[in-house]
């Protein structure tokens, strides 16, 4: 289940956003452990209560004291306060039938017996990442060691015993025997059945999100877009085609997720200093998984651009009306087009980054065959070199994840 932070009425967030209340009953049961994070059964018959009353100032909390709860009488099942090995909890599942997952912030992957709470197996997740995944999507950053974007995990039937599967965002899959306390990653009727769960869970959270999209709306609260990001990249990486509809609903959603301010130096637009991206984050993810299935997504800009005035308003770009043929439109971009006709004539980019004082737009051309148009432009924001990449960036399937792993 996913974590929540809690402040005044505890709640519980499932792994696609399934949320519940805490009944006065099991609030009570609390009293020996400080009440932050709660994660909660399928269900909802049973809760896992995580606390630290470290307070100490560093990266993660020591000392996390756990207690698993029955929500029917207040008691708990077991208590149990975290080994020095394993880290603070980052994230945890809990099954109906009482086994808990942890994914703690030093790696590690540890399975907790639904009796009385004892580690039954204990693992480095890293370890378990081939070299090559490691060099790809193991990334450093400012917090640490980062690889768990857009994961998750889930408990399924295997042969009468229950097992659990991590699943990252790149499609890496760690299975774990349960009840035979051993790891099974590669064994194809486990993963065919890790797969059926995988799928179920991120079918029925689509649709659910379909059928009240307003979780997305919330501008302040983003787990929502995660959830819906993290089905879509499920989907479309294990090939389920029944979710091409879904899709094609999804990419008609507008909504704004995520800024990026490019520092361009007296660019043409209104004299202003500074142009800020949006990502469509939702919309995004579900055209580059359409592509990933062979399907052409409807023409529309998964990103937009603002542009900040020195009067700190702010003015969108009008959205260019983008047709079946952006092939055509990617012949009026060429070495020394400014900004303002690059962005009035194909757009923002599906894709930007930069380094040094080059910035690198990419734009996803949908044409038969498909290819990327890549341009550099100059702190002003004047192209100085095109280049058609063909095949697509996005054909690699691992280039593919990272382009939604952080939307730009």
């Amino acid at each position: 289940m996913r974590k929540k932070l809690l402040i005044g009425t505890a709640l519980i967030v499932g792994v696609f956003g399934v949320i519940a209340a805490v009944t006065p009953s099991v609030r009570n049961a609390l009293i020996s452990v400080p009440p932050q994070l709660l994660y909660d059964s399928p269900d909802a018959t049973l809760r896992l209560n995580a606390g630290s009353f470290d307070n100490a100032p560093r990266g993660f909390p020591h000392d996390y004291r756990y207690e698993l709860i029955d929500v029917a009488t207040g008691k708990a099942r077991w208590r149990r306060v975290q080994s020095d090995s394993e880290g603070a909890p980052n994230q945890a599942w809990v099954d109906d039938s009482g086994w808990v997952v942890l994914s703690t912030s030093r790696h590690k992957l540890v399975a907790l017996d639904p009796d009385d709470g004892d580690v039954r197996v204990e693992l480095d997740v890293l370890a378990q990442f081939p070299q090559d995944e490691q060099r790809r999507h193991v990334h450093w950053t400012t917090g640490g060691l980062m690889w768990s974007e857009l994961s998750g995990g889930w408990f399924f039937d295997a042969d009468g015993s229950r097992a659990f599967v991590l699943r990252t965002g790149w499609g890496r899959r760690i299975i774990v025997l349960l009840d035979e306390e051993r790891i099974a990653s590669n064994d194809p009727t486990l993963v065919e059945s890790a797969m059926e769960a995988e799928n179920e869970a991120a079918l029925a959270y689509l649709h659910e999100i379909l059928a009240d999209p307003s979780p997305l709306d919330d501008q302040l609260v983003t787990q929502a877009q995660f959830d819906a990001v993290r089905a879509i990249v499920i989907l479309a990486q294990n090939g389920v085609e029944e979710a091409i509809p879904l899709f094609r609903s999804l990419e008609q959603y507008e909504k704004p997720w995520n800024g990026a301010s490019v520092a361009l130096d007296k660019v043409s637009l209104h004299q202003s200093d500074r142009v800020v991206f949006w990502k469509q984050y939702v919309r995004f993810a579900a055209q580059m998984a359409l592509r990933l299935l062979g399907e052409r997504p409807a023409p529309l800009q998964s990103t937009d651009a603002f542009v900040y005035h020195h009067d700190h308003q702010q003015t969108r770009i009008d959205p260019v009306a983008l047709t079946t043929d952006r092939d055509g439109q990617v012949n009026f971009v060429h070495v020394g087009t400014t900004l303002d006709q690059l962005l009035r004539t194909i757009g923002p980019p599906d894709d930007e980054y930069r380094w040094d004082f080059t910035f690198v737009w990419e734009y996803h051309v949908d044409a038969d065959p498909p290819y990327t148009l890549r341009v550099d432009l100059d702190h002003r924001g004047t192209v100085r070199s095109r280049q058609i990449v063909d095949p697509p960036v996005w054909h690699d399937t691992a280039e593919w994840f990272e382009l939604i792993r952080s939307p730009s």
